[in-house]
């Protein structure tokens, strides 16, 4: 049987609406992108890897969220989760999402092309938000809790994006921060630039067409 399956395998499948993963997959990261139809993913019970409840696709330990294709308004991240996988959410109709304790990485895209994405609830023990994660979502504000250490490249490359509070340290190594206005920096325009020039707490800009961050 199929071992693994490879990462964009069901990439914009838009009309795609049920999926049976059988009992000899190993690897199913990233496999579904921009599914929103996704209604149906059964897990054979055999499967050693993953498992399944309704819409939603879980490592067996139910430690990842692998996918969650056709999420849609205020998600909560369920107790337990350590890790929301790549393009777990990415091009869902979601709204709202609170990632709940215990969850320390947010892989690549997983919140990506979530247009209607305008609130995000991060926890206090959140370590690594990592590539492209929120990447042309509906975010206007959002705050970095005070335990991360690592944001991404693209990571909130996000046009509404106009509001940012960091509670806490980050390295200039563990944030990309080239040329203003540079389209794979962490942030738009010269907020990276301007967070390591003055620290904590909350910057804003003007509007979404502007380069330019001021701290409040």
């Amino acid at each position: 049987g199929v071992l693994f399956v490879g990462s964009n395998a069901f990439a914009n499948c838009i009309n795609l609406e049920s999926i049976k993963i059988s009992s000899s997959v190993r690897g199913f990261g990233g496999a579904i992108e921009n599914c929103p139809k996704l209604t149906n993913i059964i897990v054979d019970d055999n499967n050693n890897n993953y498992t399944s409840e309704g819409r939603v696709l879980f490592s067996k330990d139910k430690k990842k969220l692998i996918a969650y294709p056709s999420a849609s308004g205020e998600v909560i991240i369920p107790s337990g989760i350590e890790r929301i996988e790549p393009d777990a959410f990415s091009g869902s109709s979601i709204t709202s999402v609170i990632v709940s304790d215990g969850v320390t990485i947010i892989m690549p895209h997983a919140f990506s092309m979530c247009r209607n994405l305008t609130n995000v609830d991060l926890p206090k023990g959140l370590e690594f938000i990592e590539q492209a994660a929120f990447a042309n979502s509906g975010l206007s504000e959002i705050i970095i809790p005070s335990s991360v250490t690592y944001i991404g490249t693209w990571a909130f490359q996000c046009e509404n994006l106009v509001s940012v509070t960091f509670e806490g340290v980050i390295s200039p190594e563990n944030l990309t921060v080239e040329e203003i206005g540079y389209s794979f920096n962490s942030f738009p325009g010269d907020l990276g630039h301007k967070y390591l020039e003055y620290g904590i707490g909350t910057y804003i800009r003007s509007d979404s067409y502007s380069d330019v961050w001021t701290k409040l």
